[in-house]
């Protein structure tokens, strides 16, 4: 594998993010959401909450989608520059420095990016992409990582009458791989999901009754016995967030969120709860939702806040909850819900 230059750093964690600009902040889905990214210029900094911080000179050109830990560090996967195209890029790293992994097989699709890392107990199982020759031509693709190789690459969702984007996957409790993806029907966008079982994808489905509206940038977690998702939807006059639940086979619509201009919904997990973090515009504020593991909602905390920056939702190992922007914390007092 390809070395990649990387210089370690070790301080306080309460101040690591004093420095930097927090608008293109990255926060792992897995392990509480305790490991982060960020890019600065040509360097991916890379850190734990409370803990230290590795830079890594990423190739020219790179932009860094999605990070996750693993068993023996974390893994990072974005784009990059090839030809007259993007081709994907994934970087696995650890506490002595970073490598760059082989991605899967290209084919002749001009373009490839947003990537999803798929992994199961903290071992890298898979890899969702879009590729296409143009925007509004991309098909959704995956691999399998078996024995530290790339098996062959699958055709999850063939091209549509118009653009497939914003992948977002988990895998769930039995094995199995899910992914939900903002698809256009040739009136709107609406979001779709596909599971693979044994090797085999089902055909893409709505996880929503349709509708004449665009549905947009979903993201999905493991619950027990099934998945939660959760995405931006235009009600005809403002964005609110929705979410679903997968549960013996089927979704089921749960509550529609926020305040007007809700969006960019984000979903991380711990041993025993999911969290949602989402934005709206009025109120200006910041929303986050405790969920257990069932994916029912039981806590909300609104932190009002005009500032678009995406934060870092910290869960204190004291149960002091917080969300971080760079001038400072903001303590997420909880309410239960009804």
């Amino acid at each position: 594998m390809q070395r990649v230059s990387a210089i370690l750093l070790s301080f306080a964690g309460s101040a690591l993010l004093a420095t930097l600009s927090i608008a293109e902040v990255l926060q792992s889905a897995g392990q509480a959401g305790n490991l982060w990214a960020k890019r600065d210029g040509a360097e991916l900094h890379v850190g734990k909450v409370g803990g230290g911080e590795i830079r890594v000179e990423l190739p020219p050109g790179a932009s860094i989608r999605d990070l996750e830990p693993t068993a023996k560090g974390w893994l990072a996967a974005g784009r990059l520059p090839s030809g007259d195209g993007t081709d994907l890029l994934l970087i696995e790293g650890g506490e002595e420095g970073a490598d760059l992994l082989p991605v899967p097989q290209r084919g002749s699709a001009r373009y490839r990016g947003q990537p999803v890392l798929l992994l199961d107990n903290g071992h890298l199982t898979g890899l969702a992409w879009a590729a296409g020759q143009g925007p509004r031509e991309l098909e959704i693709w995956a691999a399998a990582w078996q024995d530290g190789d790339w098996g062959p690459p699958e055709l999850v969702s063939a091209k549509g009458p118009g653009s497939q984007v914003a992948p977002a996957g988990a895998v769930l409790e039995d094995g199995s791989w899910l992914l939900t993806w903002a698809a256009y029907d040739g009136e709107d966008d609406e979001i779709v999901a596909s599971r693979r079982i044994g090797g085999r994808w089902t055909h893409p489905e709505r996880i929503h009754t349709a509708n004449e509206v665009p549905d947009l940038t979903p993201d999905v977690v493991r619950i027990d016995g099934g998945a939660l998702a959760a995405w931006s939807w235009f009600d005809g006059n403002d964005y609110r967030v929705k979410i679903a639940r997968w549960l013996g086979g089927r979704w089921s619509l749960a509550h529609v969120l926020g305040g007007k201009g809700s969006g960019e919904p984000g979903l991380m997990r711990t041993d025993d709860r999911v969290l949602l973090l989402f934005q709206s515009v009025v109120p200006m504020a910041w929303t986050a939702m405790d969920l257990d593991r069932a994916g029912i909602e039981r806590r909300t905390a609104i932190v009002p806040v005009e500032s678009y920056e995406r934060p870092l939702l910290l869960l204190e190992a004291t149960g002091v909850d917080v969300l971080r922007w760079p001038t400072g914390d903001r303590l997420l007092e909880w309410r239960d819900l009804p």
